[in-house]
């Protein structure tokens, strides 16, 4: 089973949003990515070592 890279889709964003302390939707994005890209590095730890102790 292939592990599937998520990406965040922006165009889901609320662009009219009053973001408070200088934020951006940007930060969201990069913040969002990190966390997708965490959970696609641990999962492919995960079944790499699985596979091994098969």
């Amino acid at each position: 089973m292939a592990i599937v890279r998520s990406t965040v889709d922006v165009s889901k964003f609320n662009g009219s949003a009053a973001l408070p302390y200088e934020l951006r939707l940007q930060d969201f994005d990069m913040a969002m990515q990190d966390v997708y890209d965490f959970f696609y590095d641990v999962n492919s730890h995960l079944m790499a070592k699985g596979r091994r102790g098969s």
